[in-house]
Formats: structure tokens, sequence, C-alpha cells
């Protein structure tokens, strides 16, 4: 089951209370609580999945605080899977984590030294033209041309082998 991070409001207040003036954002982690359900869950199941552990309370509400909200917004998104996936290796092989320094890259303690710029350079030139590079352009937007086309190769018949 999905985990979610809940915010009690109730828990928030007494904390308000307690230090006199608003939360800041490590504050407001203390009033956080996670927990899981079901992607669409039953009313019982999300009653008991959104109680506060600490005060009992039922007055919470879905949050994305203390977590690390990362999407995709170049390209066409799911239509351009080829692009996605290689600007998500890009990323991850020429990003700094912004609290540690240290490179993204999941596979980093295992590349030898200078692998990861040579294969940022690999990564970074797929998809352009030259002599001896396949190129391969779909334009989503049209899709009667690829309609046409799919009709057009489907009806012509198959060729037959001439076998002795």
């Amino acid at each position: 089951m999905p985990h979610y991070h809940y915010l009690c409001k109730v828990c928030e207040k007494r904390l308000v209370e307690a230090k006199g003036e608003p939360l800041n954002q490590e504050e407001e982690l203390e009033a956080i609580f996670e927990t899981s359900h079901a992607m669409e869950p039953t009313r019982s199941e999300l009653r008991a999945a959104k109680q506060c552990p600490r005060c009992g309370s039922r007055n919470t509400h879905k949050t994305v605080n203390g977590i690390k909200v990362s999407g995709y917004v170049l390209g066409n998104g799911f239509l351009d899977r080829e692009g996605v996936r290689r600007d998500m290796q890009l990323f991850h092989l020429t990003q700094k984590d912004s609290e540690t320094g240290s490179p993204l890259d999941p596979y980093g303690y295992l590349r030898q030294p200078g692998e990861a710029d040579d294969l940022a350079t690999r990564i970074k030139r797929t998809g352009q033209r030259g002599n001896n590079k396949k190129h391969h352009v779909v334009n989503t937007k049209s899709t009667k041309d690829i309609e046409r086309a799919v009709d057009t190769a489907v009806s012509k018949p198959p060729p037959t082998s001439q076998t002795a």
C-alpha cells in the first residue's frame, strides 16, 4: 500500500500555542504523521488511516511537507519515453544533492574515474543527426498521417517467398 503524510491540525495548534508564534517548516514536521492506505480506500479504511496516532484526532489532511517531490516537465511526457529516460539519466549523472553535495548517480560508487563524464557526453549526443546515426521523428500531433501509414502498410499483401 502507498504511504501518505497527514498533518494533524490539533497537534499543530498545540505546537503553535506552546511556541507562541507560527511554526517554521522543521517544527511543522512534528505535527505530521505517516500512514498507509489504498489509492482508492473505503470510507472505513480512510477513517482509520487519517486518525492521528498522537492525539487520536481525525482533524487531519494530506500534505507534502517533509516529502521530496520530483516531477518531469520536459519533452512530451509519456509520449516521449526515450526522451524522458535520457533526460533523467543525464540529470542523475550531472546534478548534485543540495544537502550533501554528492552526485545523485545511484551507481556512482561503482563507476571508474571519468566514466560518468563520458556517459553524460554520450547521452547528450543521442538523438542528434549525423552521417551514420539513425534519426526517427514521430509527429504525435498529426495522428491522421500515422493512421494512413499504418493502413497502407496493413493493406499491402505480404511478399511471397519463392522457395523451390
